[in-house]
């Protein structure tokens, strides 16, 4: 398997089951695994799915400088954490700079595009909340 596929209750990294349940992850050699995997890939984007529950996933996204993603917010928030780096977040009505520390929820339901400033890591998490009457 390769590096952050998901199965089951479990995470492939580096061909190594980690079990979701109770899972330790080291970052920072997350981070760092995943920044050289994009240069020796040449690729602009990598992510690993952290946490995969009905109500919450939580990605781990590398981008190099200048990619750019287009998404649409469906579900009830998503939260973007910058772990590393710079990222412009745009939607319809305005645009913000998101620098290391920073954090943004969307609750609405709106397209965006995200532009890596420069090499950039941020956590995504995606919230979907089933209602209930």
């Amino acid at each position: 398997m390769q590096s952050g596929t998901l199965e089951h209750n479990g995470l492939f990294y580096d061909n190594i089951l980690i079990n979701l349940s109770l899972a330790k992850i080291n970052l920072v050699d997350l981070i760092n695994n995943m920044k050289s995997s994009l240069v020796a890939s040449s690729k602009k984007l990598k992510s690993i799915i952290l946490v995969n529950r009905s109500d919450n996933k939580t990605l781990i996204t590398a981008l190099l400088n200048k990619t750019e993603i287009s998404s649409f917010q469906s579900d009830d928030s998503i939260t973007i954490q910058l772990l590393e780096g710079k990222l412009r977040l745009h939607t319809r009505k305005e645009s913000v700079i998101l620098d290391k520390g920073n954090f943004i929820t969307i609750t609405e339901k709106v397209k965006y595009q995200l532009t890596s400033l420069e090499e950039t890591v941020f956590l995504l998490t995606i919230a979907n909340q089933t209602k209930t009457n």
